[in-house]
């Protein structure tokens, strides 16, 4: 999947900026909408929190109803199986609305792997949209928050898949080179999960 960027490229590295309550879908334009028809993920950049490190918004259309996706996205335990540069992955527990969820990064040869325990909260709603948001409660990020969003499109038969990240690892790098090293593996992510839908129906 090549990339669309609709703003400057900024993209955090990491995985994994919560939304305060679930929001409809966004909007798009017919370029948009054409650029997600042909498989391309847009990449629009957003203002992370307190000025620093990266955030971003990236969309993609999946051909797969929401409710096929939806078990996909929400399987901490099983990422390090299918999501790009994910090395160890693991459930650590319940809270209230949904669990902690362990992810470690790789990272490049002269840095140590990036790792957080977020707390993860699901909802489903009667539209047939989902929402899974995170917050960070330990690891080696300063902030990481972010949520995946589902939305029925076309009568329900695709999805339109929203990720929306703000993060500030620690790392010795400027924030435009992990938001420019991110920004290339976007499409790889979005393909990943569309490959794990068709896998496990």
């Amino acid at each position: 999947m090549p990339v669309k960027s609709l703003a400057a490229p900024l993209v955090a590295l990491a995985l994994l900026l919560a939304l305060p309550a679930f929001a409809g879908p966004p909007r798009l334009s017919a370029d948009d909408v054409k650029e997600l028809r042909d498989d391309e993920v847009l990449v629009r950049e957003l203002k992370p929190t307190g000025g620093n490190g990266v955030a971003a918004r990236a969309i993609g259309l999946l051909n797969h109803p929401p409710a096929k996706v939806w078990p996909v996205i929400s399987d901490c335990a099983n990422y390090h199986k299918f999501m790009p540069r994910t090395e160890k992955s693991a459930v650590r527990g319940p809270t209230p609305g949904g669990h902690l969820c362990f992810i470690e990064i790789e990272m490049p040869l002269a840095f140590d792997n990036l790792w957080s325990v977020v707390d993860a909260k699901s909802t489903e709603n009667a539209d047939g949209s989902y929402m899974r948001k995170w917050d960070l409660k330990k690891g080696t990020y300063k902030h990481n928050k972010g949520s995946w969003q589902l939305f029925p499109y076309d009568n329900g038969q695709k999805t339109l898949l929203v990720y929306t990240i703000d993060v500030n690892p620690n790392v010795s790098l400027p924030d435009w080179v992990l938001a420019t090293a991110q920004t290339s593996t976007l499409p790889d992510l979005f393909e990943a999960i569309a490959d794990e839908v068709k896998r496990r129906r």
